[in-house]
């Protein structure tokens, strides 16, 4: 199962957007209770702040985050 998070919030709302550390904690509890791989998406302005959040997820969950932030798209 793949499980998709999209951790953006419009450049009009950016004061919306959860704390990278929120994101972390969701993503950790998700993987610690299912047997699911996380992808990460959003666009290419997203990238550093998903990035942030990817590098502190692989260590702990090696393979089974995918960050696809920039290089995706739904179309």
């Amino acid at each position: 199962v793949l499980v998709g998070v999209n951790p953006n919030a419009s450049d009009l709302s950016v004061e919306r957007r959860w704390p990278a550390a929120n994101f972390v904690e969701l993503i950790d509890r998700l993987l610690a209770r299912a047997p699911v791989k996380v992808m990460l998406t959003g666009g290419p302005a997203d990238a550093a702040y998903v990035r942030g959040i990817a590098e502190q997820l692989e260590p702990r969950w090696l393979g089974r985050v995918v960050n696809a932030c920039g290089r995706l798209g739904f179309g």
